[in-house]
């Protein structure tokens, strides 16, 4: 089976971008249409990461995403704990909501076993491609280690599994 990582990921969908199969759209950066921005988008989009061990951490497009991502590390741990008292639990997911709202790009994260092996699964409402792609998967990566390495001491038959990652709008602003 090939092992898709990050980089080879972006690689895809640089060429995706590059071949032009993409939708033309104008999101309106606020309320009142005072700024409209051209946007190159690809929607439904889905792709499978193989965990990979995170060697270096890439620095966040916005300071606020270092708050957000600690905010997912601690809530998997947390979910860890459905996990440890039930393999076959469904209810290791939370709502990512890290400052007590729930319209955040990176939506919901569910973590579970299943034919003996641990994945996670990631729905994005919406992924800014050029500045948080990169990041996002990383922080996939690190939320999904930290879980596992958790998985392995209670449960050391448990095989790694993937990263299921599930975007509504993968998009590039003009």
């Amino acid at each position: 089976m090939l092992k898709m990582g990050i980089m080879d990921w972006k690689a895809r969908i640089d060429r995706q971008f590059e071949a032009g199969l993409f939708d033309e759209v104008t999101i309106h950066k606020n309320a009142s249409n005072e700024k409209q921005r051209p946007t190159k988008e690809i929607t439904n989009f889905e792709y499978c990461l193989q965990p990979e061990e995170i060697t270096e951490k890439f620095e966040p497009p916005l300071k606020e995403e270092l708050v957000e991502r600690a905010y997912v590390l601690h809530r998997s741990i947390e979910v860890f704990e459905h996990l440890k008292y039930d393999i076959n639990s469904r209810q290791a997911a939370f709502v990512n909501d890290y400052d007590s709202k729930d319209n955040h790009c990176i939506a919901y994260f569910h973590h579970y076993i299943r034919n003996g092996k641990y994945s996670m699964n990631v729905y994005v409402r919406s992924m800014n491609y050029i500045d948080n792609f990169i990041f996002d998967c990383q922080t996939f990566n690190l939320a999904y280690s930290e879980v596992y390495d958790r998985i392995k001491k209670e449960y050391p038959e448990v095989e790694q599994g993937f990263i299921r990652v599930f975007v509504f709008s993968l998009h590039i602003y003009r």
